[in-house]
């Protein structure tokens, strides 16, 4: 099975990941790159009914996300436009709970006869962002878009861990196998 480097860390990886293909977001996934970056950026917050407020923050914390990765790191796939994948199973159903996703898990492998992009993050920090207040989140968006995983620390205990670690990749996958688990 090929390797593939990431575009932000330069880290090689594996051609194997694992997908979730979401069953409840239809229109969305017809548009094209340009248009889902514009309907998340341009969302107006102000007609945005209160009591979804939840729906709000995610709505914000994808719009802070997608600006300074367009400011900053515009040579990484856009969260807007990109697949999640993910190396571990365990980290795909970590996320699914985490992003509140429904759908079938398939393993895949990127086709590299096709021009791709892909780069690793840290999905830990989308919680941490969904929970801010917004207005001093520049580290926290450096530290996602960067890729750099870090062994973080379980509160006050001797006991460390890594985070759950989500890939963005625009490009076209294969599927691999459809496992059984529907979540």
């Amino acid at each position: 099975m090929p390797f593939l480097t990431l575009t932000n860390t330069g880290e090689v990886v594996k051609n194997q990941f694992f997908l979730i293909s979401l069953t409840d977001d239809f229109h969305y996934s017809t548009l094209n790159k340009d248009e889902k970056i514009n309907y998340i950026l341009n969302f107006n917050l102000k007609h945005f009914p209160t009591f979804l407020r939840e729906d709000l923050v995610n709505i914000e914390t994808e719009q802070e996300l997608e600006k300074h990765r367009l400011n900053f790191f515009p040579h990484l796939p856009s969260r807007c436009s990109s697949q999640f994948i993910f190396e571990k199973l365990s980290d795909l159903l970590t996320a699914s709970k985490i992003y509140d996703w429904k759908g079938h898990i398939h393993k895949i492998s990127i086709d590299t006869s096709y021009d791709y992009i892909i780069s690793k993050h840290n999905t830990n920090l989308i919680s941490n962002l969904r929970k801010s207040d917004f207005k001093s989140i520049t580290n926290i968006l450096n530290e996602y878009w960067n890729g750099k995983i870090k062994w973080e620390r379980c509160h006050d205990r001797d006991f460390y861990f890594l985070p759950t670690t989500e890939f963005l990749i625009e490009g076209k996958i294969n599927i691999i196998e459809t496992l059984n688990e529907i979540i």
